[in-house]
């Protein structure tokens, strides 16, 4: 069998321009879906929700949170929660595009 190449990953993804996608909940969240070719694998950066949050507690997840006021958009909400939660700084991303959006 023969592996994805995280370029062959990346062209299959079906992308949206944000300003195309359509709300599905008044609660504003982002993640973001951090993908790398490591020994010619695709990994996904995964965290794991705290214990002593309100929701989700111990889920396994990808980084992300609720929107703040500040965030001009799902971008800048998924950048900054992913630096908060694993200090991945937003220089050190290449945004591909927007996922349709689901609740969770």
């Amino acid at each position: 069998s023969s592996m994805c190449t995280l370029k062959d990953f990346i062209s299959n993804l079906r992308c949206f321009a944000e300003a195309d996608l359509k709300q599905v909940s008044d609660r504003a969240a982002a993640v973001l879906m951090l993908l790398e070719e490591i020994d010619s694998a695709v990994c996904i950066t995964l965290t794991q929700r705290s214990g002593r949050v309100r929701t989700h507690r111990g889920e396994v997840c990808l980084p992300g949170g609720k929107r703040d006021p500040a965030d001009r958009d799902n971008v800048a909400t998924a950048l900054r929660e992913a630096n908060e939660e694993i200090g991945l700084g937003p220089a050190n991303v290449r945004i591909i595009g927007c996922l349709q959006p689901f609740l969770s």
